[in-house]
Parts: structure tokens; C-alpha cells; sequence
């Protein structure tokens, strides 16, 4: 079976990302707290054996978090978010991926451990 990890992430630009919280604690802070949220998302993914591409909203990141190394990288396609989701779904498994599933990057709630049962589950 071949398995695929999509990551959604904003590019990491002080007004664009986390801005209902930016509203309150201003675009510093929740610039801040994204890259934060961002690298807890890159720790919990790392060691997966799971083929990973992380989705970037505006533009290809080179020198952020996600290694060449460990990640595709590529850029969402659409024109909202649900387009975008499944386009990158359609394009994971007309690659011949069996088994895909998709994060985003600003949840610090999730583990490698769920994401790892999320692929027995499916």
C-alpha cells in the first residue's frame, strides 16, 4: 500500500496567518504562534515513513521547517480551501497513493501517534 501525507500550510507572512487571534494579540504574536504550530507539525511528521508534501497557500517555501529531504513540496491549486483539499486529494491518488490523508499545520492537539492510526483506520 502506498501511503500519503498532505500538509496544508500558509506561508509564514506577519498579517496571513492565525488573524482572528492576530486580532487580539496583533500580527507578531500570532506570526509567532504559527511558526510555533508549524514546528510542532514538522516534529510530529518527521519520523513518519509516510510519503509527505506539504501544500503551501501562495508560494513554494525552500528554507522553512520542512526539508527537501523528508517532504515534497508543492502549491495548492483552487479557489477555496475545499477545492484546494481536493484537488490535492485527486492528484495523490491518481499518483497511485491507496491511503491519504490530509493535516493542517495549526493544530498542536495532533501526535505521530494519531496520524499513524488515522492509516490503520483507513
Amino acid at each position: 500500500m502506498k501511503q500519503a501525507l498532505l500538509i496544508f500550510v500558509k506561508n509564514t507572512e506577519k498579517g496571513k496567518v492565525k488573524t482572528r487571534l492576530a486580532a487580539t494579540v496583533g500580527d507578531e504574536v500570532a506570526l509567532f504562534i504559527y511558526q510555533k504550530l508549524l514546528n510542532h507539525t514538522q516534529k510530529c511528521t518527521q519520523a513518519l515513513t509516510i510519503y509527505k508534501i506539504v501544500y503551501y497557500a501562495d508560494y513554494i517555501e525552500n528554507n522553512d521547517v520542512f526539508s527537501h529531504l523528508d517532504y515534497e513540496k508543492k502549491l495548492q491549486i483552487g479557489n477555496d480551501l475545499g477545492e484546494r483539499m481536493q484537488k490535492a486529494f485527486i492528484d495523490a491518488f491518481e499518483n497511485g497513493y491507496d491511503k491519504v490523508a490530509i493535516i493542517g499545520s495549526d493544530c498542536f492537539e495532533i501526535t505521530t501517534e494519531i496520524i499513524e492510526y488515522a492509516y490503520l483506520q483507513l
